[in-house]
C-alpha cells in the first residue's frame, strides 16, 4: 500500500473513532451486534493501474503508435451499496455480502504523442469476511472474493469495453455508532484479467488492477 493510502486510512479511522469516545453507542441490540442481515452505502476512492503491452500486428497500413514510453495511473471518486448476512462462531465473526457500485479512475499508456487506455465503469463484488469483534462496538476483519468490473477504452476510434473478472482482497474496521447503525472503513485491492484492443495494426493488452478505500454506513437488522 502506498504512503498516501496508509495516511488516508489512518485519518479516516481517527475521524471515525473520535465521536465515539464519549458515547456508549453500539451497533446492535444484543451480545452479537454485527450478526444478522445488513445493508449499507459507501463512498469510494479509487486508484486504477493497468500494465500495458503493445505490439504491431501484420497489416498493410503503417502504425500510428510508436511504442509505450509512459504509463499513468488515474484516481477517482465513486460510490455504491452492499448487503449481506453475518454470523458469529464463538469469537470468530463471518459474513457473506454482495455489492454494486460505480468505479472511478483510469489508466493510460502513451508514446509521447498519442494516448490510449482504459477507464473503470460499474463494478460487482461478492465477498466473504472473517473477523473478530472487540467488545460490542468494534469489528476488525479481512475479506476476499470475486470482483467483476466493466472497463471502457479511452482514445480508440471504435473499440468496445468488456467486463473483466478478478479477485478482491483486503480488510477493514466496523464501528458501532448508535443502535443498529455502524460506520465501516475499508481498504481493498483487486486484480483483473486482461483486455486486448486492436486499432488498425496496433494491438494493446491492458492488465488492470485497482486500490480502493471505502467509507460507508451500515444498517444492521438483527
Amino acid at each position: 500500500m502506498s504512503d498516501f493510502f496508509k495516511k488516508l486510512l489512518v485519518i479516516a479511522g481517527i475521524a471515525a473513532t473520535t465521536p465515539l469516545l464519549s458515547s456508549p453507542a453500539q451497533a446492535g441490540m444484543d451480545g452479537t451486534p454485527f450478526d444478522g442481515f445488513f445493508i449499507g452505502l459507501r463512498a469510494d476512492y479509487y486508484k486504477e493501474t493497468a500494465n500495458t503491452a503493445y505490439e504491431q500486428i501484420t497489416g498493410d497500413d503503417d502504425s500510428t503508435f510508436n511504442g509505450v514510453t509512459g504509463e499513468d495511473s488515474g484516481n477517482g471518486f465513486a460510490g455504491g451499496f452492499y448487503g449481506g448476512y453475518g454470523l458469529s462462531f464463538g469469537p470468530v465473526y463471518t459474513s457473506l455480502e454482495a455489492g454494486w457500485g460505480i468505479s472511478g479512475g483510469a489508466s493510460d499508456a502513451t508514446d509521447g504523442t498519442s494516448s490510449f487506455g482504459v477507464k473503470a465503469s460499474n463494478s460487482f463484488d461478492i465477498n466473504g469476511r472473517v473477523g473478530f469483534p472487540v467488545g460490542e462496538r468494534f469489528l476488525i476483519y479481512g475479506l476476499g472474493g470475486y470482483a467483476a468490473t466493466k472497463f471502457n477504452p479511452r482514445g480508440f476510434d471504435s473499440a468496445e469495453g468488456d467486463r473483466l473478472n478478478g479477485f478482491r482482497y483486503g480488510g477493514g474496521l466496523e464501528i458501532g455508532l448508535i443502535e443498529d447503525i455502524a460506520l465501516r472503513v475499508e481498504y481493498t485491492r483487486a486484480e483483473y484479467g486482461s483486455l486486448t484492443i486492436t486499432q488498425g495494426v496496433d494491438q494493446f493488452t491492458f492488465d488492470p488492477s485497482e486500490q480502493r478505500i471505502s467509507v460507508g454506513i451500515v444498517l444492521h437488522m438483527n
